[in-house]
């Protein structure tokens, strides 16, 4: 197992020298798990609540500042067992490098990430929470997984384990669809005179919703920067 029993993992795909993805941590509170990319934690996070409430919202400091009436943008209800003991409670999906003009992502602080090798062309990588019993083993976990399972690491609460685990797959033609009509459409404006040199990193995170939601993470790059005839080209 890649990672050890704690309180709070942080993974991302790529390596310190080349990051692919956010960089995110997934922590637990007593018996609540919560999950937040590195690069927005400040404004928002999704939480995996004892009580069965799943959301994605604006953190209440935001909310205060904001003004907001509702801080919470997605809620779902915990999903049934797959097997008996075992909840998958959340996905994420990370596809193969899309932008041709990536931004210098590099990790430069001293915290212990764990990389995951980023997915070849055609190939994506699916990371998966699951919850289960207190009694489970890491043999449990992996077998009756997808070929190429990983577990990134494992968080100990007081009723049940959170196991964060990874695995390759196929990059199907209407995902490619999916994340290149995103990414086409994103557009990062900058201030009057900015060049972009001060752009380091930029994600765009899209939920799908369903029983059991996920997130894509997708990279951005150069190609996304908008910037009139009066600034410096990238």
């Amino acid at each position: 197992m890649a990672g050890k029993r704690e309180n709070t993992i942080r993974f991302a795909v790529g390596e310190k020298s080349d990051v692919r993805s956010s960089i995110w941590r997934l922590w637990a509170n007593g018996n609540d798990l919560y999950l937040a990319a590195r690069s927005f934690a400040h404004i928002s996070k999704i939480s995996f609540h004892q009580s069965g409430v799943y959301r994605f919202a604006i953190n209440e400091k935001v909310e205060r500042e904001n003004d907001a009436s509702d801080r919470v943008l997605y809620k779902w209800k915990r999903p049934d067992e797959f097997v008996p003991g075992w909840t998958r409670c959340f996905g994420l999906l990370f596809p193969p490098r899309i932008t041709q003009r990536p931004f210098a992502n590099v990790f430069a602080e001293n915290k212990v990430i764990q990389f995951i090798e980023p997915p070849a062309a055609g190939r994506k990588i699916i990371l998966n929470i699951l919850l289960s019993h207190k009694a489970a083993k890491p043999e449990h976990v992996i077998r009756d997984c997808a070929v190429g399972t990983t577990i990134i690491g494992r968080i100990d609460m007081p009723r049940e384990l959170a196991w964060l685990i990874s695995f390759p797959d196929s990059f199907t033609p209407a995902e490619t669809v999916t994340v290149r009509d995103h990414f086409n459409k994103l557009k990062l404006h900058l201030k009057p005179g900015s060049g972009g040199a001060e752009i380091t990193y930029s994600f765009l995170h899209i939920i799908q919703e369903g029983v059991t939601p996920f997130l894509i993470d997708i990279e951005l790059g150069k190609e996304n920067l908008e910037i009139s005839d009066s600034q410096v080209k990238v």
